[in-house]
């Protein structure tokens, strides 16, 4: 059953979330849709580079938030966490689909009857989420791109 939801207010530590790179537009609707975030600036593949060692780049900028970062190289780069988005040609052994790696994506939000709605009302939109936890409040979900998405509440 879809269901029409006001979304709480979320807080996030203002780092990247790593998307495909012919999944960038498709992201930037899930976040707007899922999150209620709305793009500031958009940064594109031909006049934006952040890295001089990457082929291609996008980024799309979230105020307050976040950023959406899709690049394409031709080797592994040190300072990113997900390398399975950034290499023209994937090796076997990167990890496909949903990814709990080390890096971590937390967001925070403060009301706990805000919390639980937010949680209900995306299992009724058909997005699978983790039961809530025990102790502080905890849930995650996975964007389209296998990123994990962790909720806290405490």
């Amino acid at each position: 059953m879809r269901v029409d939801f006001k979304i709480p207010a979320i807080a996030y530590d203002g780092a990247q979330i790593d998307t495909l790179w012919d999944n960038h537009e498709q992201a930037i609707e899930w976040y707007e849709k899922h999150l209620g975030v709305v793009p500031s600036i958009r940064a594109d593949k031909v006049n934006f580079r952040f890295d001089l060692s990457t082929t291609s780049e996008m980024m799309t900028f979230f105020p307050d938030l976040f950023n959406l970062q899709s690049i394409i190289t031709s080797k592994r780069l040190v300072h990113l966490y997900a390398e399975r988005v950034f290499l023209e040609k994937l090796p076997t052994h990167i990890a496909k689909g949903r990814v709990d790696g080390p890096a971590r994506l937390y967001f925070l939000i403060e009301d706990r009857k805000e919390f639980e709605n937010y949680h209900q009302m995306l299992t009724d939109n058909g997005i699978l989420v983790s039961p809530i936890g025990d102790g502080f409040g905890t849930f995650h979900m996975y964007d389209p791109d296998g990123n994990r998405l962790n909720f806290w509440h405490y």
